[in-house]
């Protein structure tokens, strides 16, 4: 059975693509044998959404709660508070992480008000030096009296004594997810948990937390060169879109979020409609049923939230974002394409492999091997999203090289994918290689009960993994440079720059 599964899909490659009718009848006998024939689903009373595949050869199971809220759902003004949720959905409940919640709940009123004082008077009067340092010192003293009365990393600590692996939360402009890897017999323990924390979480050591977030920050973004790139780059291509915003947030949004932000978005967003759990391993369908009804049953049912995204405008002029550091340069350009299953954005998935995977893409071969004027070069396609989001290149510029010669060959380049279409042999190469890293990237269990859980509550249902890879499967290549032409327009595009400092007039 799954055990054979690499067998399988080394067979799967072996057969796949051409003729094309026989490679899409192969992998949709595969998908339908694999997985249609044997994920099983069902949704409880109150919306929330399970995915069962069972794998019976190990006992153990993997375990994904994806909540549909991340970067894209903050209220403007409160960039980073998913991310924020997220770190204290590890800091405990009312009964896990404290010694006596009766004894505690005073102290956290306490910390709670004078943390929402302190950060309306650092935002309103930061001239006011001397009560911000009193309030501060009250505030410190508050957290000191909190830390007596909770059990620091107690909800890990259950898990790891439980034989947990993979324990780990992320979050993205989309979603965010919750994911476990325990012994089949932790079931009910997980259930008990999961639900814990998606029903009575406990804002404990808040605003600690909001300090190392900004710490993180500064880390990834404020002292890093790239990262700064990448957060202007985002916000120069997108005028309206939230997506123009980093998910760990602004700083000065970070600044000022409270623990009242992140209870309302929680009860906003971590309602069942809004959730899907996906389970992969050694665990029976009536017994996840069971232990789904006795404790993920008992969250009340919620209306999926209202959301009012703005769409993104059409781009009609080139942007430019360029930054002056001491570090290695670096190029971004960037478009705005379409989603799957738009059309379009099949044929720029392939595209994005013509032009930038392996040592004959055609980028890499004109920028890397014969005009040596970058060290290396990748495109991304982020085409499985909620909302239309960019096609981008990537340039490591040699340094000491004209980045406007560099940017005009990527633009020959695309241009000459649209007069040129991509070889059958190209066309075959990079097909394949998109089937085998999604068919590789689901071996693992884990894995696997992440792209479930993501394509049904994202993509609107999990069966669309199978048909998106079908769907590259049929793209020809005219389409993809149609599709280059239409999308890929050098006056659309939005461009990052990072020199250094002897370039910073060119």
């Amino acid at each position: 059975m799954w055990k054979n599964f690499k067998w399988k899909l080394l067979t799967v490659l072996l057969l796949v693509l051409p003729p094309v009718s026989a490679g899409q009848s192969d992998l949709k006998q595969f998908f339908d044998r694999e997985l249609t024939s044997r994920v099983e689903t069902f949704t409880l009373d109150n919306g929330l959404q399970f995915l069962l595949l069972r794998q019976p050869e190990i006992p153990v199971f993997s375990a994904v709660v994806l909540v549909k809220a991340g970067g894209v759902d903050e209220p403007r003004g409160k960039s980073g508070i998913a991310h924020m949720f997220e770190h204290m959905a590890f800091k405990g409940t009312t009964s896990v992480g404290t010694v006596d919640f009766e004894l505690e709940k005073p102290a956290l009123e306490r910390i709670e008000r004078l943390g929402y004082d302190l950060t309306r008077l650092r935002k309103d009067h930061p001239e006011n030096t001397e009560q911000i340092a009193n309030l501060s010192a009250e505030l410190k003293t508050a957290q000191q009296t909190h830390d007596t009365l909770i059990r620091n990393n107690e909800f890990s600590q259950i898990y790891d004594r439980s034989g947990a692996r993979f324990m780990n939360a992320m979050t993205g402009p989309d979603q965010t997810m919750y994911i476990v890897k325990l012994p089949k017999n932790r079931l009910e323990l997980w259930a008990r948990m999961e639900t814990d924390r998606l029903m009575n979480p406990v804002f404990r050591q808040f605003y600690q937390e909001r300090e190392v977030i900004m710490e993180e920050r500064r880390m990834g973004v404020d002292n890093s060169p790239s990262g700064q790139l990448w957060e202007e780059f985002q916000a120069a291509a997108y005028t309206a879109h939230p997506y123009g915003d980093p998910v760990i947030g602004w700083m000065s949004d970070i600044q000022g979020l409270t623990i009242e932000d992140a209870r309302a978005f929680h009860a906003t967003y971590y309602v069942p409609s809004n959730i899907a759990v996906a389970v992969v391993g050694d665990i029976e369908l009536q017994e996840l049923k069971q232990v789904a009804l006795r404790y993920f049953g008992i969250i009340p049912a919620a209306p999926e939230p209202r959301r009012n995204i703005p769409d993104e405008p059409e781009q009609v002029t080139e942007r430019r974002v360029k930054l002056v550091r001491d570090a290695k340069p670096a190029l971004m350009m960037g478009w705005h394409a379409p989603k799957y299953p738009s059309d379009g954005a099949c044929a720029l998935e392939v595209a994005a492999r013509v032009l930038a995977q392996g040592r004959t893409s055609r980028l890499y071969k004109r920028l890397v091997m014969d005009e040596k004027l970058a060290s290396g070069v990748s495109v991304g396609n982020f085409n499985l999203a909620r909302y239309p989001a960019l096609f981008t290149v990537q340039v490591d510029p040699v340094r000491g090289e004209d980045w406007q010669r560099i940017r005009d060959a990527v633009l020959e380049e695309i241009a000459r994918l649209s007069s040129d279409p991509p070889s059958d042999r190209e066309l075959l190469k990079m097909k394949k290689s998109i089937v085998a890293e999604f068919l590789r990237s689901i071996e693992r269990s884990m894995f696997l009960a992440i792209q479930l859980a993501y394509y049904e509550k994202i993509m609107g249902n999990w069966q669309i993994m199978g048909r998106y890879l079908s769907d590259i499967e049929a793209v020809t290549a005219q389409q993809v440079a149609d599709a280059a032409a239409t999308y890929l327009k050098p006056g659309h595009c939005t461009t990052g720059v990072l020199v250094g400092g002897e370039e910073k007039n060119r």
